[in-house]
């Protein structure tokens, strides 16, 4: 029964990220404490990490309130953190923020196997993907809600010794 429920849920998942690229969302932008929002997405991510038995890490407090999505933004944290545990296998995932000149720089880094230099340009392309079960859609759908948002992604890997995403995001999108 687990199995045919966490089937389920993945092919649910894949549905919604197809739905979103055929019609995104129109953002509803509210004001709201990043703090919290940053805790309920480390909470939905670390079961998953827990079952790998890798440590789950958030180094965040007193971010403050920002004007954005909550609903996009945590889907595209969601996103990067997915992948952060999908490609680690032993070590840490983290996610981290601090407050940065009327911005908040935002950050998703691993321990996992990296990505290599040839496939870098590529991992923002949808359908993009180098994993077997894998969509390709998550990655692209991130940059897209960033990049909505005003904001940036910037990556930096090395394989073998993991990931690291920074994102930029300005504290007031309207």
């Amino acid at each position: 029964i687990r199995i045919v429920l966490d089937e389920v849920q993945r092919v649910n998942r894949i549905v919604k990220h197809f739905l979103s690229l055929a019609r995104p969302p129109k953002l509803q932008p509210q004001e709201f404490e990043l703090d919290g929002l940053l805790e309920k997405t480390l909470a939905i991510i670390a079961p998953q990490a827990t079952l790998k038995g890798l440590e789950v890490e958030g180094a965040f407090e007193s971010i403050g309130r920002i004007k954005a999505d909550p609903e996009q933004l945590e889907q595209a944290l969601l996103n990067l953190l997915g992948n952060a545990v999908e490609a680690t296998s032993t070590g840490r995932v983290l996610l981290a923020a601090r407050p940065l000149n009327g911005a908040v720089e935002l950050v998703v880094e691993d321990t996992g196997t990296g990505i290599p230099l040839e496939n870098m340009e590529r991992i923002f392309d949808l359908y993009f993907t180098t994993k077997q079960e894998g969509t390709g859609l998550g990655l692209g759908l991130a940059h897209r809600i960033i990049s909505e948002h005003g904001g940036r992604i910037d990556v930096q890997s090395q394989v073998g010794a993991g990931t690291r995403f920074t994102i930029h995001l300005p504290r007031d999108r309207t």
